[in-house]
């Protein structure tokens, strides 16, 4: 199988990719070292336990329903 070479452009701040020009094979290739980058993590107790305060101040911040917002 051929390889592209991914369109990036690169900014100050960041590299922009567009996901339709990103060939399958390498999506799942990048998905597989995500998962097992974040399993390696959520392994260790501290970070753990941070994920899961993280998560918990999230569903508390989702499930306040939002201010009405003044009109000017």
């Amino acid at each position: 199988m051929k390889r592209t070479k991914p369109k990036v452009i690169r900014t100050s701040e960041a590299v922009k990719i567009n996901p339709k020009e990103v060939p399958a094979f390498e999506f799942q290739i990048a998905c597989s070292v995500l998962a097992t980058s974040i399993k390696r993590a959520l392994a260790d107790p501290q970070l753990r336990a941070d994920f899961d305060r993280w998560k918990e101040r999230r569903a508390e911040s989702q499930s306040q329903p939002d201010e009405p917002k003044e009109r000017s």
